[in-house]
Parts: C-alpha cells; sequence; structure tokens
C-alpha cells in the first residue's frame, strides 16, 4: 500500500471575507473528491480569508498511480482562474 499527501498553499484574492473564501473552497474540495477520489480537507489559515492550506491523500497499490494522481490534481489546481497556487508539497509515505 502506497499513501500520497499533496499539501497546496492557495491564494484566493476574490474573498473579501470567509463566506467568500468558502464559496471558493468547497466547490474545489468536492471537485478534487468526486474526480480523482481522494481524500481533502482543509488543514491551515481557517480563519484567514484570502489563504487557504489543502492536504489531498491519495492510497493505492503502486507507487507511480499515486504520482500521477497527485500530479493530475496540481495541475488542475494551478489552472484555476479564481485560485493561486503559492507553494505546493509532495510526500509518498
Amino acid at each position: 500500500m502506497v499513501v500520497g499527501l499533496l499539501t497546496l498553499e492557495l491564494f484566493l484574492p476574490d474573498a473579501h471575507s470567509l463566506k467568500d473564501k468558502r464559496s471558493l473552497v468547497r466547490p474545489l474540495i468536492q471537485r478534487l473528491r468526486r474526480d480523482w477520489n481522494v481524500s481533502v480537507t482543509e488543514v491551515g489559515h481557517q480563519d484567514a480569508w484570502q489563504r487557504a492550506t489543502l492536504a489531498v491523500a491519495s492510497v493505492n497499490t503502486s507507487t507511480p498511480q499515486v504520482h500521477h494522481t497527485l500530479d493530475e490534481i496540481l495541475r488542475h489546481v494551478e489552472g484555476q482562474h479564481t485560485i493561486h497556487l503559492l507553494d505546493s508539497s509532495t510526500q509518498i509515505l
């Protein structure tokens, strides 16, 4: 069993309240869960309007497949127009 963890530091320039932030982050989390069958949660900056830290976990039987899944998710987040990716890190556990 291989577990991959992708941490995403996000900047949300259009969020001017926590409600705005939720309206941007919640659909992203739901899309990642639905499209890639991964576990996603917000792990940092919960009280900041324009920042979010997400953790994405993927479990598979092969390391290349975990890398592939997390790379696809990273490309998807980088392509978002309303969310800017500040930093990311990937760990294989």
